[in-house]
């Protein structure tokens, strides 16, 4: 995330899942730059937000949620107080409530296909998508991992919409949205984000 562009973070995220399970996912430890001074505040979100909710085990550093920029040695017994940053606070309170937990503890897990709104508009390349599914349950995560705004349309491959509604709740931003399956299934969802902005919606059919 720290060095990699959108795709080379792609192709690392296609790799088998029993490798991915292993591995160990965070953006600030010890001995580098804290995440916000080394990303920005936006851009550690979006870190954040992949980081915490791809496959294999899942850390936060301490200080990371409030923001804080000074790197310590881990030597030091003392650190220099620093000021909470309350919007990076909240994000993560919210975050970590809200990331796959254990009712997907047996889910599977995959890459949704993205595809672009216009043969015009690449900037559906900028754009990361997967999802966690297990019996009906479907949780999918968008991330505009870009300085730039980006849309596209994502499909889940293994799901079928048919003639429901499917009712779509973003969990991070707190919205709520009800699409047609026949429109999902013909072109998929429809997002469009601002730099370094991202979705989880759980998704459910509606049965009114």
């Amino acid at each position: 995330l720290t060095h990699e562009n959108v795709n080379n973070i792609k192709e690392h995220l296609q790799a088998d899942i029993s490798y991915q399970n292993k591995l160990v996912r965070f953006i600030e430890n010890h001995d580098e730059l804290r995440a916000v001074e080394k990303y920005g505040v936006d851009k550690s979100q979006a870190a954040a937000l992949i980081a915490l909710t791809v496959p294999g085990a899942r850390l936060v550093y301490e200080g990371q949620m409030e923001g804080f920029k000074i790197k310590l040695p881990v030597q030091l017994g003392r650190h220099q107080t620093e000021e909470i940053n309350q919007d990076l606070l909240e994000f993560y309170q919210n975050l970590l409530k809200i990331i796959p937990g254990k009712e997907f503890s047996n889910a599977k897990w995959s890459l949704c296909r993205i595809d672009p709104v216009d043969s015009n508009d690449s900037s559906f390349k900028n754009i990361i998508s997967y999802y966690w599914w297990i019996d009906n349950r479907y949780q999918m995560i968008v991330v505009n991992f870009s300085p730039y705004f980006s849309k596209a349309h994502i499909k889940i491959d293994s799901l079928y919409y048919g003639s429901d509604k499917w009712k779509f709740k973003d969990l991070l931003n707190k919205n709520e949205f009800q699409f047609e399956g026949k429109d999902l299934d013909e072109y998929g969802l429809y997002v469009e984000l601002e730099a370094w902005k991202g979705h989880l919606f759980n998704i459910q059919k509606t049965y009114n």
